[in-house]
């Protein structure tokens, strides 16, 4: 983190976290429509609604032991 070494678990998840939680933003940020710079009014619910709308396969668990 900021070129170095760390073992603090804590510390590690929280640079994580800060640099994922900024992702979604930065992505919508980046979608634009056509060539004129207007974004698009994007809807994560109605993306997700028409891209998985299919069943997904079955899930064959196998048994694990501790």
């Amino acid at each position: 983190m900021n070129n170095t070494i760390s073992n603090n678990p804590q510390e590690i998840a929280n640079t994580f976290n800060d640099y994922f939680s900024t992702v979604a933003e930065t992505v919508i940020g980046n979608i634009i429509k056509g060539n004129n710079d207007i974004k698009d009014n994007v809807d994560p619910s109605n993306y997700l609604i028409t891209s998985f709308n299919n069943t997904l396969s079955s899930i064959n668990w196998k048994y694990a032991t501790t």
